[in-house]
C-alpha cells in the first residue's frame, strides 16, 4: 500500500510528525511512516548474486526475501510499536480508552522505511542450506538481524534521527549503543515466541565475568517534540 493511497484513510487514530496508525480492515491497524523517516539508502544492498555451488557443494549468497518472511518482520515490528510508542503516546493525549480499545488488535507496519529491504543469505552445504535474515539499507548500520534488533533502531528514525555531539547516531539499537542484544531485550520485555530468526550459539557454562556485569541506563522515553526533520538521508 502507498502513503498517498493510504492517507485516504478519513479516521487515523493517531497521526504524529513521522507516522500515523488507523483501521485497515474491521479487526486490524496499520502503522505507516511517513516519506522522508529514514536512514537508509538502497545502495546499501547486497550486489545481485546468481546461487552458485562451490566444489565442496557449499553455497554462500544473498537473495531477496519472500513476502511471508517480511510480514512476519512487519507485523513483530507493528505489534511493539503499538505496545511502546502508540498507546503510551495515547495515554499522553488523554485517550486513554481508544488505548485500551487497540491494545490487543492486530498490527503490522505497512512497509520498511524507504530504502530498507528484506534479505536471506544462504550458506554452507547447498542440499540444505542455512537460511538468516538480514535487513540491509541502513547507511549506519551493516545490517539487522531480527526485528528485535531494528525496532530500537526504527524508533530513532520515528523520532527524527537525533545525533550525538560528535555527529553519532542517539540510537539504542545494539549496533550505534553498542549495548549487548540480551539486554536490549530484557529492558524491553521482547518476548521471541514464534520467532524463526537467525540461531543463537549455545551459551559458555562458565562463570567467569559474571561478577563484573555491566547495568545500563533505561532507555529514555520518547519526545516528539524535539524531532530533527532534516536528518534523513537521501534515498533511491
Amino acid at each position: 500500500m502507498s502513503f498517498a493511497s493510504a492517507s485516504r484513510h478519513p479516521q487515523p487514530i493517531l497521526d504524529t510528525p513521522s507516522f500515523r496508525i488507523f483501521w485497515s480492515s474491521s479487526d486490524a491497524l496499520a502503522i505507516e511512516l511517513k516519506p522522508g523517516f529514514t536512514d537508509a539508502n538502497s545502495s546499501q544492498w547486497p550486489p545481485e548474486q546468481e546461487r552458485t555451488v562451490d566444489d565442496r557443494g557449499r553455497v554462500n549468497y544473498d537473495r531477496y526475501a519472500d513476502s511471508s518472511k517480511a510480514r512476519f518482520w512487519k507485523n513483530k515490528l507493528g505489534k511493539i510499536l503499538l505496545r511502546d510508542t502508540v498507546i503510551p503516546e495515547l495515554i499522553r493525549l488523554g485517550q486513554a480508552a481508544v488505548a485500551s480499545g487497540i491494545r490487543d488488535a492486530s498490527v503490522s507496519l505497512i512497509d520498511f522505511p524507504h530504502g530498507y529491504r528484506l534479505f536471506i543469505h544462504e550458506s554452507q552445504d547447498h542440499l540444505a542450506p542455512r537460511t538468516d535474515p538480514y535487513l540491509h539499507g541502513s547507511v549506519y548500520v551493516n545490517h539487522f538481524r531480527s526485528p528485535f534488533e531494528f525496532l530500537p533502531h526504527l524508533e530513532w528514525i520515528i523520532n527524527g534521527q537525533p545525533k550525538k555531539p560528535d555527529g553519532k547516531p542517539d540510537c539504542q539499537c545494539t549496533y550505534c549503543s553498542g549495548k549487548p542484544q540480551k539486554y536490549i531485550h530484557a529492558e524491553r520485555h521482547f518476548s521471541s515466541s514464534g520467532d524463526d530468526e537467525k540461531p543463537h550459539r549455545k551459551r559458555s557454562r562458565s562463570r567467569r565475568g559474571r561478577q563484573n556485569k555491566k547495568t545500563y541506563d533505561p532507555i529514555p522515553a520518547k519526545d516528539y517534540t524535539k524531532l530533527n526533520l532534516g536528518t534523513s538521508s537521501g534515498t533511491t
